[in-house]
């Protein structure tokens, strides 16, 4: 009884992406499924097509954001290659830790 309530409080803090909506669409449907079975009007089936379309308009506009945000990505990817490249000739050579500081510079900006 206890998990039940803390899923309940919790129900306000979960999100599409935590896949509630999909859970939720197929809990509709498998009270739609019934409602068709006995003959009544299915009703819920149209909670499961709402939800269906709700996640590709969300999957449609993340593609489309992120065609739209391609040049200033590359560009700041570029602005951060460069500042590290930069840091990598303001360090001396002659210190031990300056091979393992570029290596992990190299690493960091690889990500």
């Amino acid at each position: 009884m206890g998990d039940i309530l803390a899923a309940v409080r919790n129900l306000g803090r979960l999100h599409l992406r935590d896949g509630v909506g999909a859970v939720l669409s197929l809990l509709a449907l498998l009270f739609a499924i019934p409602q068709i079975m006995l003959g009544e009007s299915p009703w819920a089936f149209w909670i499961s097509v709402v939800a269906i379309l709700v996640a590709i308009g969300i999957y449609t506009s993340a593609l489309v954001g992120q065609g739209l945000s391609a040049d200033e990505s590359d560009r700041i990817r570029s602005d951060l290659d460069e500042c590290l490249r930069e840091a990598g000739e303001d360090r001396d050579s002659d210190s031990p830790g300056s091979i393992i500081q570029g290596r992990a510079a190299l690493s960091r900006s690889r990500l």
